[in-house]
């Protein structure tokens, strides 16, 4: 095998083999990260599994919700709950999301959203190439210009 790395096939494809890229103490598995396809499936399932963070996010809300009904001990909120879950359950739910939608419109209401984006896109250094792109061309047409503000 002279140094070569076999990776098992998946999902019915052919067995791989390749040399490991070493830079700077990572190995780069260069046939399958320098292949498009795999780029893009890989940042698709990136995208797949950041997405789903959220709505795990949600479940895990619910969880503890219910979690610290429990913590409160001998109430009859607590015996109500886990004696009728028929009905507490959806109540639950019908409040959480009351309380979500609520959260959400306040949150957008008092633009905490656009300038969280408007920060995020400070950092970004390809927006910001962008923007200094588009005041280097405001800046040659002169008073031609008008923002879209």
């Amino acid at each position: 095998m002279d140094g070569a790395i076999t990776a098992i096939g998946w999902a019915g494809c052919p067995t791989l083999r390749f040399q490991p890229v070493v830079n700077t103490g990572v190995i780069i598995c260069g046939v399958i990260l320098n292949s498009k396809f795999n780029k893009r499936a890989f940042i698709r399932w990136k995208v797949y599994i950041d997405r789903s963070k959220m709505y795990i996010g949600y479940v895990q809300f619910l969880m503890i919700i219910f979690v610290f009904i429990k913590s409160l001990g001998d109430n009859p909120l607590s015996h109500f709950v886990f004696k009728n879950p028929i009905l507490s359950v959806p109540i639950i739910l019908i409040v959480f999301v009351c309380f979500s939608l609520v959260l959400g419109y306040l949150d957008s209401k008092f633009g905490f959203r656009e300038e969280e984006i408007r920060n995020h896109s400070k950092s970004n250094p390809v927006l910001m190439d962008i923007q200094k792109s588009i005041d280097e061309l405001s800046a040659k047409v002169g008073d031609g210009y008008t923002s879209n503000k």
